[in-house]
């Protein structure tokens, strides 16, 4: 029996030495394929080595590794795809696994998916990034920035170009773009957004550093917007009224309904544009049954006069404007009251989206085909801040109306506050 078992070993050795050096040889002739650009025959190689070693040899993460990058040279971005996501299936924890997800994204990129391929690292923070690597990281940045570009947000992807440069810094010398990376989709859309962004550089020539390796120099004024883009709002507000006539006072709150369509016509920010308010219905009034409604619509120019970098600007309002209005059940009210608007509105931003704005309007009125009067007027001051896409309003009206369709003439005096959202 010893004789035997010594036999038996004596066999297997040479057996086993024979298996290592086919398998050596096998993994070097697929090695010399994949660097000779034969990939066909590399990924060839590869499959009949993985299929030969048995389940659970801890060589079958790196061979299948292999053999993604053997797909990828060969430009099927399909099976390269399908190769990265089995691999990263069955190999969770692997080594590999950034190299493999890099080569899945570029794959994504390849079969023309920016958004997928975006989605592969967007899920990392701006912080994460930071900490990787200097190989790594410079994959990171390479896919998310060719990524936007193919998704048609150049804005974005330079902002990314600027911070790969670590130039998008803050007075304190913090980076600007920090949380979650998919946040730059909604952050930095159109030119103007990444004008606004680098505006909180604090050193001008640092911003000239970034327009200059941009390769591009400032679209636009900060705090403005893009010619020819219109934007839409709607709004609901609540006032306090306090009208007077000679027979019946009239104290009641109202809500109102108001909608709005801007057209800027330059960089800077001058603009024509249409408002409207409606009243709905009132809350509560003095005087039991009776109540008052508004309508209103301005047709508005408005020419930015000033504007500079710190945000500040100043705007002049010029335009026409229609009213009509009736209580019930009583008579006084006026119909088809025109006059012309003048204004002006001071904003200054007290960030990259955020904004208070504080603006003046004069509207001389006349019944229709009557004359401009300047004791048939309506004085407001205005107080909105901007937030983003929302707005909070605060306005206070004074209206007097000597010519109604009334005998006499009444005077309102409205405090309105409420929310506006542009879209």
């Amino acid at each position: 029996m010893k004789r035997l078992l010594v036999a038996v070993f004596v066999g297997l050795a040479p057996l086993s030495a024979f298996a290592e050096t086919a398998y050596d040889a096998a993994v070097a002739k697929a090695r010399q394929a994949a660097a000779a650009q034969n990939h066909a025959e590399a990924i060839k190689t590869y499959r009949s080595i993985i299929k030969s070693l048995p389940k659970g040899d801890p060589r079958n993460e790196m061979l299948n590794a292999e053999l993604v990058f053997a797909y990828y040279g060969s430009k099927d971005y399909q099976k390269t795809a399908k190769e990265s996501i089995r691999f990263l299936t069955a190999f969770p924890q692997s080594q590999y696994g950034f190299n493999i997800s890099y080569i899945l994204a570029a794959a994504q990129f390849g079969l023309d998916k920016y958004a997928e391929a975006f989605t592969i690292f967007s899920g990392f923070t701006f912080e994460q990034v930071r900490t990787l690597e200097e190989d790594p990281r410079g994959k990171v940045y390479e896919v998310l920035i060719r990524s936007l570009s193919g998704m048609k947000n150049e804005p974005a992807s330079q902002a990314l170009r600027a911070d790969v440069n670590d130039l998008l810094r803050d007075k304190d010398d913090r980076p600007i773009l920090v949380g979650p990376i998919s946040a730059i989709v909604e952050l930095v859309k159109t030119p103007s957004d990444l004008d606004r962004l680098i505006e909180q550089v604090p050193s001008s020539s640092d911003r000239e550093r970034i327009y200059a390796l941009l390769g591009t120099k400032a679209s636009v004024a900060a705090g403005t917007v893009e010619p020819f883009v219109p934007s839409f709002y709607v709004g609901a507000g609540v006032s306090y009224d306090s009208i007077v006539d000679p027979t019946t006072p009239l104290h009641q709150i109202n809500t109102q309904l108001q909608a709005g369509l801007e057209l800027p016509l330059t960089p800077d920010g001058s603009a024509i544009g249409l408002r409207g308010s409606f009243d709905l219905f009132p809350v509560s009034g003095t005087v039991a049954g009776a109540s008052f409604k508004n309508f209103s619509l301005d047709a508005v120019i408005d020419g930015r006069m000033y504007g500079n970098s710190k945000r500040v600007s100043w705007d002049i309002l010029l335009g026409l404007t229609f009213r009509q209005g009736a209580s019930a059940p009583t008579a006084f009210g006026y119909q088809s009251v025109f006059g012309v608007l003048l204004g002006t509105e001071l904003r200054i931003a007290t960030s990259a989206t955020h904004s208070l704005g504080v603006g003046f309007s004069y509207r001389p009125l006349a019944k229709f085909k009557g004359k401009l009067d300047s004791y048939n007027a309506i004085m407001s001051v205005d107080v909105d801040y901007r937030f983003g896409k929302h707005a909070a309003y605060l306005d206070l009206q004074k209206a007097s109306y000597r010519e109604t369709v009334t005998t006499g003439g009444f005077e309102l005096a409205r405090l309105g506050l409420g929310y506006r959202l542009t879209f």
